[in-house]
C-alpha cells in the first residue's frame, strides 16, 4: 500500500514493515514547511505496534534518525544490473529495488541471493508503472535520435531531478510545471543550471513560471519558453531538439491547473506527440 503524507498522520497504528524511498520537498502547501512535511510523513514510522523501518542508505535519512520510529534499517542501493533488467532507470532506481528486496526478504524468509535470482530470471516479464520514465514514441531527426520521455508521475522536484541525472549526457527538452503548490524550486534550477548537454525548459501553469524564473536568476544563457497548452509545448520542444535528444515531461508538480489527474497529463502528452509528428 502506498501512504500519502496525508494519510500518514492520520494511522495511529504502523503496519508490520515501511519502507520510505525518498524525502524531498512536497505539499508545503499543506504541511505549512519542509520540515513538517517530513515530520508528518515519517510520523507513521513512529505509530504504535512492533514495526521494522527500512530508509535509503543516504546522509538525509543519518540526519532524520531522530523522527525515525521502529526497528529501523538502512539499506544501500543494489549495485548488481537487476534494476535495468527491470526496465528501470536512473539511480534511484537501484536504492528502490533494494529496499524492495529487503522488504520481501523480511516477509517470507526468503535467502537474499536466492531472491535475488529469481527475480533477476523473471525480470524480463516486468512491467514498469506508467509515466515513470516511460518511453511514449522514438523519431528520427537529422540523422539523429529524438526520443519523447513521459515522467508525468514526477510531481515534485526530487524525482524530476531524479529524470535529469538519468539523460545527463544527452541534449534535452524539459516540459515542467503545472499547480503551484508553493515548493521551493531552486534546487531544480540548480540541476537543470549544472547540466552540460544542451538544454531548453518549456514550462506550463504557475509552477512552471516560478521555475522559468528561477532558472533564469542562475542561468539567463539556458532558452526558457513559457507556453500555455502541452501542445504548444511538443511542438516548441521538437523544434529545439532538431539535432536528436530527449523531450522529457517531468512536471515536478501537480496537474491539477489544466487536468483531473497526472494520467490526463501524461495521456495528452503522449497525444500531442502522436499528432504533431511530422508525416
Amino acid at each position: 500500500m502506498e501512504v500519502s503524507s496525508f494519510q500518514c498522520v492520520d494511522i495511529d497504528v504502523a503496519p508490520g514493515h515501511i519502507i520510505v524511498t525518498s524525502l524531498g520537498e512536497d505539499h508545503v502547501d499543506w504541511h505549512g514547511s519542509v520540515d513538517a512535511y517530513r515530520s508528518d510523513k515519517l510520523s507513521l514510522t513512529r505509530a504504535e505496534g512492533v514495526h521494522h523501518t527500512l530508509v535509503p542508505e543516504s546522509a538525509l535519512f543519518h540526519e532524520l534518525a531522530p523522527q525515525l520510529g521502529g526497528y529501523v534499517t538502512y539499506v544501500s542501493p543494489d549495485t548488481s544490473s537487476l534494476a535495468h533488467s527491470l526496465g528501470l532507470q536512473g539511480a534511484h532506481s537501484n536504492s528502490n529495488v533494494a529496499l524492495a528486496l529487503r522488504c520481501v526478504t523480511l516477509l517470507t524468509g526468503l535467502d537474499p541471493d536466492d531472491l535475488h535470482d529469481r527475480v533477476a530470471a523473471q525480470a524480463s516479464s516486468f512491467a514498469p508503472l506508467p509515466g515513470r520514465l516511460t518511453l511514449v514514441a522514438t523519431e528520427r531527426a537529422n540523422d539523429a535520435s529524438l526520443r519523447f520521455i513521459d515522467d508525468g508521475l514526477a510531481t515534485s522536484v526530487l524525482p524530476t531531478i531524479a529524470a535529469l541525472a538519468v539523460f545527463a549526457d544527452e541534449p534535452i527538452a524539459l516540459i515542467a510545471g503545472g499547480f503551484d503548490r508553493g515548493v521551493d524550486y531552486e534546487p531544480l534550477a540548480l540541476a537543470l543550471s549544472a547540466r552540460s548537454k544542451d538544454t531548453v525548459l518549456f514550462s506550463l501553469g504557475e509552477a512552471g513560471q516560478r521555475i522559468g524564473e528561477a532558472l533564469e536568476r542562475l542561468r539567463p544563457d539556458i532558452p526558457h519558453e513559457h507556453v500555455a497548452t502541452m501542445r504548444s509545448a511538443v511542438e516548441r520542444a521538437r523544434v529545439a531538439l532538431s539535432r536528436g535528444g530527449v523531450v522529457l515531461l517531468s512536471p515536478a508538480a501537480p496537474s491539477f491547473d489544466l487536468y483531473r489527474n497526472w494520467e490526463e497529463r501524461s495521456a495528452d502528452f503522449t497525444l500531442m506527440v502522436a499528432e504533431t509528428t511530422p508525416r
